[in-house]
């Protein structure tokens, strides 16, 4: 029988325990991970349990009654209504607005974010109906289509990425009008209060093509002052770069008018001294027959 060290001994039995003791640390860690694996795949089971009993009972369209039917058809019919008729009484009577200079009109929008609360008109358009409130305004400034700024927002506005395409229009719309570019502004913007940011590009719009639209697609023209005209609004009203057009041709019209007057008189001075030429000849011929 082999005799165990007289010196050491105490050191190995500690040893030895220490490794029973890790021993022991690791199967029980191995029990409890394994009980909390089972754990949460049980707790992931009952979770798709549970969800697909909601889908069942709640979105399966097999228990969908008539009502929700009829419910969202009378939603889908009212809202394309709307949009037909906005587009025809409203947005068909303007002009998309003429592209500015780039940084002519600075960096800010003529109205502050929040002046859209003073305008009660504007502020039901853009809580009931921003999908085409939004549309009007891009369409007039010249930067998206009415139909498919309307699709366009709607889609983003179901996958929660208003903000995106909102930005982006008033990023294109900043190059249109002639102001500086603020991207980061501009997302904030849109991010944080969508309203009040179509609120206040369609104030600015409004604006430059002197227009107010008012319920129910009741629109108003303006003058320079921002006073309401007595006369209806014709079908497509005057921009102001249409007019300065007309004056620049009637003043290309005068100058033509002057640049052929001189050549007019010459012509007057020329026929009548030939008439007085004429004259004195027969003057003379009339004393030598006699």
């Amino acid at each position: 029988m082999r005799k165990e060290p007289e010196h050491g001994g105490a050191e190995l039995l500690q040893i030895e325990a220490g490794v029973s003791q890790e021993a022991e640390t690791s199967a029980a860690y191995v029990v409890s991970s394994g009980s909390e694996h089972r754990s949460a795949v049980s707790t992931l089971s009952e979770y798709v349990k549970d969800v697909q009993e909601f889908w069942h009972k709640n979105i399966n369209i097999d228990n969908m009654g008539w009502s929700t039917w009829i419910f969202s058809g009378v939603q889908l019919v009212v809202c394309l209504s709307f949009t037909y008729l906005y587009k025809k009484h409203v947005v068909d009577q303007i002009l998309p607005l003429q592209p500015l200079e780039a940084g002519s009109r600075g960096k800010d929008f003529s109205r502050s974010l929040c002046d859209c609360l003073g305008h009660p008109q504007l502020c039901w358009y853009a809580i009931c109906c921003l999908p085409c409130r939004a549309a009007h305004t891009w369409n007039v400034a010249g930067v998206l289509d009415y139909l498919l700024g309307v699709f366009s927002y709607t889609l983003c506005t179901f996958v929660g990425c208003w903000w995106c395409i909102g930005a982006k229009m008033r990023m294109d719309m900043r190059r249109k009008l002639g102001m500086e570019e603020d991207t980061c502004c501009d997302f904030i913007a849109w991010f944080c209060c969508p309203l009040c940011a179509a609120g206040q590009e369609a104030l600015e719009v409004d604006e430059l093509s002197r227009v107010d639209v008012a319920c129910c697609f009741k629109l108003t023209r303006l003058n320079e002052q921002g006073q309401p005209l007595l006369d209806p609004v014709p079908s497509v009203p005057p921009q102001p770069q249409a007019e300065a057009a007309a004056a620049g041709q009637e003043a290309t019209q005068e100058a033509a008018v002057a640049d052929a007057q001189p050549e007019q008189n010459a012509a007057g001075a020329a026929e009548a001294e030939s008439a007085a030429q004429g004259t004195d000849a027969a003057g003379e011929t009339q004393p030598a027959s006699s």
